[in-house]
């Protein structure tokens, strides 16, 4: 082997080596340490869940599938070109599958929704039109509502009270009638007695008194 080769080869391990040294200390550590130091690092997304106080929330999203349920009287939902009116009947629900569009949930428990979805069951019976179907309602008196497969840009809540974990409850804040935002979120959201919102996010913060920034 040419010298001028072996010499430079060996220049090469000496630079290795010295990075290793540097990045290691001592003990089985420095292993780890020396290739972090050459691998970029992966970013997480943050769980999270939030047990809040009922208040008003809007959001214009998809979601994989919504149900609605209430037991007031005379309700009439838009579905494609038809009107649903249910009558009286005191107990019902409604699947809303493939959504897409807004959805206004005030803190005295009205519901307005105005989008489209690709099926649409209410009380078990589905309600069959051809290709995505319009769907509304306005100040419907609701129970319960749940959005499963949520995706959004972003969420803020401008006076958020109850309890905020991260990370499956490694953490825990308490908010007091605080702006909370979230960046680029997907999860649920459930909103009865109070307002749950459980999954993940790029950016979390909580404003005001008790202040909090986390984002990847």
């Amino acid at each position: 082997m040419d010298w001028k080769i072996a010499a430079t080869l060996i220049i090469c391990a000496g630079i290795l080596v010295g990075a290793f040294l540097a990045t290691s200390g001592s003990g089985m550590g420095g292993i780890s340490g020396f290739f972090t130091a050459l691998s970029p690092q992966t970013s997480t997304n943050i769980s999270f869940s939030a047990n809040l106080a009922p208040q008003d929330i809007s959001f214009n999203a998809p979601a994989e599938s919504m149900t609605v349920k209430w037991s007031t009287s005379n309700v009439q939902w838009s579905i494609g070109s038809s009107k649903i009116d249910l009558g009286q009947l005191q107990s019902n629900e409604i699947l809303i599958e493939g959504w897409n569009g807004k959805v206004d949930i005030s803190a005295s428990g009205l519901l307005g929704m105005d989008g489209t979805a690709d099926k649409v069951t209410i009380n078990g019976m589905k309600i069959t039109q051809s290709g995505r179907q319009a769907v509304k309602v306005t100040g419907l008196s609701f129970g319960n509502f749940n959005a499963y497969g949520l995706k959004m840009q972003g969420l803020k809540l401008p006076t958020a009270s109850g309890t905020i974990s991260i990370a499956d409850g490694k953490a825990t804040f308490q908010a007091s009638g605080e702006p909370l935002e979230f960046g680029t979120f997907s999860g649920s959201i459930t909103a009865d007695s109070s307002l749950k919102i459980v999954g993940n996010t790029d950016k979390l913060m909580l404003s005001g008194k008790n202040k909090l920034s986390i984002s990847q």
